[in-house]
């Protein structure tokens, strides 16, 4: 699970930087960023999350 974390902290340190950066472009140029590289680098972080949470899961004790 600490793998996960620590691929998510990445991950989101690029998405925010790229996201500032984007900040600085035309409109135009935003929306494809956004469409070609924030969209997929979410869908990303949300997948690691995921992943990271059935592990979590997966390694509760069981409360039955």
């Amino acid at each position: 699970m600490a793998h996960y974390d620590e691929l998510i902290r990445f991950e989101s340190r690029i998405l925010e930087q790229m996201r500032a950066l984007a900040g600085t472009l035309t409109a135009e140029a935003r929306d494809a960023v956004e469409e070609s590289n924030l969209a997929p680098l979410r869908a990303l972080i949300d997948e690691l999350r995921r992943r990271r949470d059935s592990w979590a899961e997966q390694l509760e004790p069981d409360r039955s």
